[in-house]
């Protein structure tokens, strides 16, 4: 770490907006933590291939971000069709994935694709795939195993090349012991398995995570908040947030309409988070102060008129460490940054490109 009234170089990730053709990427997926880089990894080595992905995690943790940044890593030309299948009965659901004719049922005046026909090419991404009833999972499993399917009311097949990630925050191995899932078609979509940890066990997420968010609100709702107090950034590492990132993105949204501050103060938060007991484990020292002006400088000072605050243009860096570099010419400095990084993730040049916000092809080309 700095010392008092030193300038370090933060090791941050790419910053939000690494969006293409209206997808999000890889460049979505906010993080500090070493489980999270991890799956970063995972997705950029396993999206050009065309294996089945089940994601699974509790509700909340960004299992859709992750289905979609490896849509947007593998290359597929296709869209990106996602259905939440907890959120149609077992007729409307058959309906939504095979589609079907003109006349195929009362009501059906005109003919409708189905997402297996939307997604040829591209990815299909079933979101809450436990919760699908087995009279369908035989039909889904035929389908993916012949990929080709026929819609309802009639009798041509269609091809369909389309690539399954699944996503459920079930069990499903004790969903096929106890006879609600079939076993057939879990090992069929679980070709390779993400399991994304909830945010109470990546504590280093929560800064970086909240800090886009209160940028994105701020910008929405039109004020100037630029971060978070001390005592809030303790809160909120502090909660051991059940509802994980949806919880988090909701908490922010509103502590940002409610301030009339430049920053999220204690009285913005919820009620139920104003009267947390803050833990004894987070330290002032382990809450980097990020400066609005120079994204990757970090400033402290022991003397300060203001409050400590964390400035939302930058993010939380690993468990709150540093890499140093030595001041001089602008390649100099570059190279060492490159090398400091390296040496922090072990030699991993995909994560240290993660944290550095570059390509890692660029990172081998300078290291």
């Amino acid at each position: 770490m700095a010392k008092s009234g030193e300038k370090a170089l933060v090791v941050m990730p790419p910053t939000t907006g690494g969006v293409q053709d209206g997808r999000k990427g890889i460049d979505e997926i906010i993080t500090n933590s070493s489980p999270m880089a991890h799956i970063v990894e995972m997705v950029l080595r396993i999206a050009p291939s065309n294996l089945s992905i089940l994601i699974t995690g509790e509700s909340g943790v960004g299992k859709q971000v992750v289905a979609e940044a490896i849509h947007t890593s593998s290359g597929r030309k296709g869209a990106f069709v996602d259905t939440h299948c907890a959120a149609f009965s077992p007729t409307l659901l058959e309906d939504e994935l095979f589609g079907h004719e003109k006349g195929a049922f009362t009501g059906a005046i005109t003919s409708k694709k189905g997402i297996f026909e939307k997604a040829n090419g591209g990815t299909l991404f079933l979101d809450e795939i436990g919760e699908i009833d087995p009279t369908v999972q035989v039909k889904l499993l035929k389908v993916l195993e012949e990929k080709k399917f026929t819609p309802l009311g009639s009798d041509k097949e269609i091809k369909s090349d389309f690539r399954l990630v699944s996503a459920t925050n079930r069990d499903l191995k004790k969903e096929v012991e106890e006879g609600r899932f079939r076993e057939d078609l879990y090992y069929r979509i679980n070709k390779m398995n993400l399991d994304i940890p909830p945010l109470r066990e990546r504590k280093s997420d929560i800064v970086a995570l909240a800090s886009s968010f209160l940028e994105r609100y701020s910008r929405e709702n039109k004020k100037n908040i630029q971060g978070f107090t001390e005592e809030t950034a303790k809160i909120l590492l502090t909660y051991k947030w059940p509802g994980n990132i949806r919880e988090l993105q909701n908490v922010i949204e509103a502590s940002t309409v409610l301030a009339d501050g430049s920053f999220i103060t204690k009285d913005d938060l919820p009620m139920y988070l104003q009267h947390l007991d803050v833990s004894d484990n987070i330290k002032t020292e382990d809450i980097p102060i990020i400066h609005s002006d120079e994204r990757r400088e970090t400033i402290r000072k022991e003397d300060q008129d203001e409050p400590t605050t964390i400035i939302n243009k930058g993010y939380e860096t690993q468990s709150g460490r540093y890499v140093s570099i030595k001041l001089g010419t602008l390649k100099e400095m570059e190279r060492d940054l490159i090398k400091a990084t390296l040496d922090f993730y072990g030699g991993n040049k995909t994560q240290a490109a993660i944290a550095l916000g570059v390509n890692r092809k660029t990172l081998a080309n300078n290291s």
